[in-house]
């Protein structure tokens, strides 16, 4: 079956967002400025106005200066690149890749070095009126938190934290099959 094009819209707000907290997620304290690349597993929780919650968990890799992957694995296989300014988003039970890109112009690792540090481990940082507040202990994110452009709670907290290791660019290059359907937003 061979692929098909299909243009919709630039860059939704939930890609800014999900783009904006790849950003967040990279650099904080002292110890974190020296970060080049950073690995974990992530377990994001999602909490409607009418308390309705749905978890999703998966992994998560970055790469100085802008390159990320979010590996979802439950309850729906996603995975969702970030290179420099190009979102793609790959769907296997849809059989479709997302090609989005941003205008706005994000650096992964210094986008905090002006976060305010309200404790010992909490810093928050505003952006387009979106508070995100970060937990970290050394150079380990434990922890995020904010609300998404739906006003829906969100937390997302991070395990089995590698940073400084070794990461191939190449894994954050998608591949996607013949089969699927190509969509640029």
């Amino acid at each position: 079956m061979p692929r098909r094009l299909i243009t919709i819209n630039p860059l939704s707000k939930t890609m800014s967002y999900l783009l904006i907290f790849t950003l967040l997620t990279l650099s904080l304290q002292a110890t974190m400025k020296d970060l080049k690349s950073y690995q974990a597993s992530f377990k994001q929780t999602i909490i409607d106005q009418d308390n309705v919650k749905i978890v999703y968990t998966g992994t998560f890799k970055a790469l100085k200066p802008r390159h990320a992957v979010w590996h979802y694995q439950t309850p729906v296989e996603k995975s969702v690149y970030i290179n420099n300014q190009q979102v793609v988003i790959v769907e296997p039970e849809l059989e479709q890749a997302i090609y989005k890109y941003s205008k706005n112009n994000f650096t992964l690792f210094n986008i905090l070095d002006d976060a305010k540090r309200v404790d010992k481990s909490t810093y928050e940082k505003r952006i387009n009126d979106r508070l995100y507040k970060l937990k970290v202990d050394k150079n380990k994110i434990l922890s995020l938190e904010y609300l998404d452009n739906f006003e829906n709670k969100v937390f997302i907290t991070f395990s089995k934290q590698k940073p400084n290791i070794t990461l191939l660019s190449k894994v954050f290059h998608p591949i996607i099959s013949e089969d699927y359907d190509i969509i640029k937003e």
